[in-house]
């Protein structure tokens, strides 16, 4: 997979406690890289504009008070290493363990930022290539991205 290209991970959405739509998040390259004016807040989540389809094994997330959850209860975090990652507990030293919401636009942010970075971490040439996730530059090879919360529907 070429760096920037979609990648699609189904997540289920709530805020403060209700459910919102059922949705896919979808990463994509960022345009910004300075996303500080971004405002977040858990009441500007809307509707979201893409689909995609729903899936029994896909990855399904809530936002609550702030609290990022999968469907197993592992709470999503920024790791000592900044990296954006679901444990259960987080690591001991986690950073940042509370303040995810979803912009007006329907993007993911920490905080005020909604702009992560997808490092190529592995993969050899004709291969899958696969990337971590950070909540900052740490390397060459990263890459700006947005995570969009995208509506799941059932496809046939």
């Amino acid at each position: 997979m070429a760096p920037g290209s979609p990648l699609s991970v189904p997540a289920n959405h709530q805020v403060g406690g209700q459910d919102l739509v059922r949705s896919v998040i979808r990463f994509k390259k960022s345009a910004d890289t300075d996303p500080s004016g971004s405002k977040t807040s858990n009441a500007d989540a809307g509707p979201a504009a893409l689909v995609g389809c729903d899936s029994p094994t896909a990855l399904s997330l809530n936002i609550r008070n702030g609290i990022l959850k999968d469907r197993q209860g592992r709470i999503g975090y920024i790791a000592s290493n900044y990296q954006f990652q679901f444990d259960g507990p987080p690591q001991h030293g986690a950073l940042v363990t509370a303040g995810f919401s979803v912009c007006g636009n329907g993007s993911l942010a920490l905080g005020p930022k909604n702009v992560f970075y997808q490092c190529l971490s592995g993969g050899k040439p004709g291969s899958f290539d696969y990337y971590n996730l950070y909540d900052r530059w740490i390397a060459p090879q990263c890459e700006p991205v947005t995570i969009s919360i995208v509506k799941l529907q059932q496809c046939s």
